[in-house]
């Protein structure tokens, strides 16, 4: 039978290790949010900044999704193309929305949500760089 005591010191010992990776996890993000403004981002796309010990990159992007539509709706607007911009969910095939046209892009974009994604920071020791 285990004895209460035990219970208590891995439980305290487990309490003390979740509460510091949280603080850590905070630390973590606003340091890779310092980082980020230091060495900039784009609206999508890497920066890379490389200093004697560190290169730090920073990727962004957007978060391209449709609004629930109809699919015949699309269709019957983008004809041939539909099966190349769309999947079968009707999610955005994103290469192809670079390729479309300005009209097709704008049938897309009456029902599209664009969110950012969160900025990724990677930071690389400039001996293994």
């Amino acid at each position: 039978m285990p004895l209460p005591q035990d219970i208590d010191e891995l439980a305290d010992e487990l309490h003390h290790t979740k509460t510091a990776i949280a603080r850590m996890r905070e630390r973590q993000l606003e340091l890779e949010e310092a980082l980020a403004k230091l060495v900039g981002t784009r609206e999508e796309g890497t920066i890379s900044f490389s200093t004697q010990s560190w290169k730090v990159s920073t990727t962004s992007g957007l978060n391209r999704s449709l609004e629930l539509h109809d699919p015949e709706w699309y269709r019957e607007r983008l004809g041939d193309r539909f099966d190349d911009l769309l999947t079968t969910k009707v999610s955005l095939r994103l290469s192809e929305f670079r390729r479309a046209t300005s009209d097709e892009q704008r049938v897309l974009m009456e029902h599209m949500v664009i969110k950012p994604k969160k900025v990724a920071v990677k930071i690389e020791s400039a001996e293994v760089a």
